[in-house]
């Protein structure tokens, strides 16, 4: 399911809060099965999602989300994504000391 979110990550950004808990909720549903069926827990016993996120070593995708944003910004920027930066972002001209 990981690498399916993180992929559109670019395309599908969601910014609304609940979007991205519904999100989120995706990913703690999986961790919660993913633990109780490892055995270490009964599906009752499974501890609360920030504990077992950070058990199984996972950070939220609300995190990811802000390095991806960041990597597409470079990428249209310096031209390795073919788009027109100028669409998105004005030109800054460097200051000059006097």
């Amino acid at each position: 399911m990981r690498p399916i979110v993180e992929r559109g990550t670019s395309v599908f950004c969601p910014y609304k809060m609940k979007d991205i808990q519904v999100i989120e909720k995706i990913q703690d549903n999986f961790t919660r099965k993913l633990v109780a069926r490892s055995g270490d827990a009964t599906y009752g016993k499974v501890p609360r999602p920030n504990s077992m996120n950070k058990s199984v070593q996972l950070h939220c995708l609300w995190s990811f989300k802000k390095i991806y944003d960041v990597c597409m910004v470079f990428k249209v920027l310096t031209g390795i994504a073919k788009i027109d930066a100028s669409k998105f972002y004005a030109k800054l001209e460097p200051e000059v000391d006097k």
